[in-house]
């Protein structure tokens, strides 16, 4: 993982037809790097340069060394890039909807939105017919 401490950063999703959703504009601060260290799973955006960027590289013994004592290493950095993962999720999901949104759309809309999380084995039938 990386953090972006100089210049600006884009992040795009690339879908299987080879078209792209541009889905965030990173600033000094943001994280990068950390959806696959984090999901175990192939990485699911591009970050690439808009202008000249630094970063500094994030270790997991670092990571240790700035969470509070009170809180797991990884929580801030959860936190952190829920807000990408979302965006990445949504471009992907309402791209088959209403075709290619912009990134200020995608950011309108997941502001919109109410984010839940069910497990595995909770059961939320009823609460989800009330919604619909």
């Amino acid at each position: 993982m990386y953090l972006l401490v100089a210049g600006s950063l884009g992040v795009r999703v690339l879908h299987e037809d080879g078209t792209e959703t541009i889905i965030d504009n990173l600033a000094p601060g943001a994280i990068v790097g950390e959806m696959g260290v984090i999901s175990g799973q192939p990485r699911s955006a591009t970050v690439y340069a808009l202008v000249d960027a630094g970063l500094m590289r994030l270790t997991q013994s670092t990571l240790a060394g700035v969470s509070a004592p009170e809180e797991p290493a990884g929580e801030p950095i959860m936190e952190a890039i829920r807000p990408r993962w979302q965006r990445i999720h949504l471009a992907n999901t309402l791209r088959g909807l209403f075709g290619e949104l912009d990134t200020s759309a995608l950011h309108l809309l997941q502001n919109q939105l109410e984010w839940r999380h069910y497990s595995r084995s909770e059961e939320h039938t009823s609460e989800l017919q009330s919604h619909v």
